[in-house]
């Protein structure tokens, strides 16, 4: 009995130490996962916000244009003056220009809005929240994060169809998909061009 009592011991102690390991494991997998999601994301990102940061500066810069020669027309400044002011500052091609810019810039806080919803869509908050989820949108979603994040030459064809929806937590299917698509990239990472077909 001793001899056994000493086999159970070792074995629960074998038990306990598998499960810290487990912990562990998925403790690491959802770090891997999340630093997938934050350069995805981080990418996704940058285009629009370098996008309308530039934007921005031009405004500033037409702003100051339009200061000076708004300054100019009610100091007193005579027509021919503001004529040759006009002209120098190039205030009708920066009159042409501000519908487009403004509206550019307009597309791209929209689009940055658009990923920042879907990231808090897509977030741990209320992980066990069931709801109903558009798959499309998710694996479209983890397609983007993963390759634009850590695999930017994985060419995955993807074909959705209507109607894919389910009920369950989106960010749990988020974290799972991203999980299948990398591990699919880590497969055939050393092929010359290296593909995934996901059909809905």
């Amino acid at each position: 009995t001793g001899e056994i009592k000493r086999a159970y011991l070792e074995l629960q102690a074998s038990h306990e130490a598998l499960k810290r390991a487990q912990q562990q494991l998925l403790h690491a997998e959802k770090l891997a996962s999340l630093g997938r999601l934050v350069a995805g994301v981080a990418h996704e990102l940058n285009n629009p916000i370098s996008f309308v940061l530039g934007n921005v500066h031009a405004l500033a810069r037409y702003a100051e244009r339009l200061q000076y020669y708004l300054d100019a027309l009610h100091g007193g400044a005579t027509a021919g003056e503001l004529a040759t002011l006009r002209q120098e500052l190039r205030i009708d091609q920066l009159r042409g220009d501000l519908p487009s810019l403004i509206e550019d810039t307009l597309e791209g806080a929209s689009r940055t809005a658009e990923i920042v919803q879907g990231l808090r869509r897509f977030s741990a908050i209320d992980r066990e929240h069931r709801m109903r989820v558009d798959v499309n949108e998710v694996v479209e979603q983890a397609i983007r994060w993963v390759t634009k994040g850590t695999a930017p030459s994985f060419v995955v064809h993807w074909q959705p169809c209507q109607g894919a929806a389910v009920t369950g937590s989106a960010s749990q299917l988020q974290q799972v998909l991203m999980n299948l698509i990398q591990n699919a990239y880590d497969a055939v990472a050393g092929q010359a061009e290296p593909q995934l077909w996901i059909e809905a």
